[in-house]
């Protein structure tokens, strides 16, 4: 996927192999970026013309019966830190920058539920494992080890 020359070749690539389970990826290159949410079987692509937060959770409506009881724990989280990353994008839009997408994958809002999320004791055990930022244009991804609030970031760019 990553080796092709056009955004389209990519976006087929990603959803023409056998899948058996679900994945979420958001493809960008200099000009645009689109979202591909799939199950096993299915999958919808959404073209991103702004901007676009996703948080482990099927959000097209075609896909939302895979996903489970909304009330349940995790589903119910993934509901409000998708809405808290797409609302901080549109308070900062047209001066977002690489150090307030930091801050944005260190937020707290909904603790310990939040974008930045932290097991809830006796409760759910579910935590942020890694997070990334990625400059399509410059070609560059940041990825911290478990949650952006305690942990460094670390670039990695072509050499």
């Amino acid at each position: 996927m990553i080796k092709q020359p056009k955004l389209s070749d990519a976006v087929q690539a990603a959803v023409s192999g056998v899948r058996a389970a679900g994945f979420n990826f958001i493809i960008g290159v200099s000009f645009a970026a689109v979202n591909i949410e799939a199950s096993a079987t299915k999958e919808r692509i959404r073209y991103i013309s702004r901007h676009y937060g996703h948080a482990n959770r099927y959000e097209d409506p075609d896909l939302l019966e895979l996903e489970g009881s909304p009330a349940s724990v995790p589903p119910s989280t993934s509901v409000v830190r998708s809405g808290r990353m797409n609302q901080l994008l549109d308070e900062a839009a047209g001066k977002i920058d690489l150090d307030m997408c930091k801050g944005f994958m260190s937020d707290h809002a909904n603790y310990p539920g939040s974008i930045c999320r932290h097991v809830d004791e006796g409760r759910c055990e579910f935590f942020t494992r890694s997070a990334l930022l990625y400059e399509p244009a410059r070609r560059l991804m940041l990825v911290t080890d478990r949650q952006a609030c305690e942990n460094p970031w670390v670039q990695y760019s072509p050499q």
